[in-house]
């Protein structure tokens, strides 16, 4: 990264799951909203290591 002189980066959010649109919606129950809720990540989401 230092090579192109890109800072290094804190924090990447990712929003894998439409939470906001489904309890946007007025059928959406407790069960859907807390389906679309992603607790532990994907595993492609995964911290790059440390150089």
């Amino acid at each position: 990264m230092s090579q192109h002189a890109i800072q290094p980066i804190d924090m990447v959010v990712v929003n894998l799951y439409p939470f906001a649109q489904t309890v946007a919606r007025p059928d959406c129950s407790l069960e859907d909203a807390v389906e679309n809720i992603d607790i532990g990540g994907q595993p492609w989401c995964a911290p790059p290591p440390e150089p």
